[in-house]
């Protein structure tokens, strides 16, 4: 899950091996955390082949931020810088932010979902 504060609380859910995920984690890993505190525009748009697929361009101040996967990435890694990054632009903030799991989901289902 993705929690992003704008007019309103969002939270946008992707499969982790999806390709939105992926990209959405890419672009957030390779951010130095003061660029989170800018505004951040993320455009979704469908595959050219399968409709089904989903990717996602990030965009920071209007900048689109861009980096190749390579061909055997370390997805745990990557996860981590990003969530990291996050923590980090956070800062204090962190701990202030209420739970926002997903209204479908308990907070024990939440914790346990990879």
């Amino acid at each position: 899950w993705a929690t992003l504060e704008a007019d309103r609380t969002y939270v946008i859910e992707s499969g982790r091996d999806s390709v939105f995920a992926k990209s959405l984690l890419v672009a957030i890993a390779s951010l130095e955390p003061h660029r989170l505190q800018q505004p951040i525009t993320l455009e979704v748009y469908p595959a050219d082949q399968n409709e089904e697929s989903l990717f996602c361009n990030v965009y920071v101040n209007g900048e689109r931020v861009f980096k190749k996967w390579g061909d055997n990435p370390d997805w745990e890694a990557i996860a981590q810088t990003a969530m990291a990054t996050v923590t980090q632009a956070s800062g204090t903030r962190a701990a202030t932010t209420p739970d926002l799991t997903p209204p479908h989901l308990g907070p024990d289902e939440a914790l346990d979902a990879d």
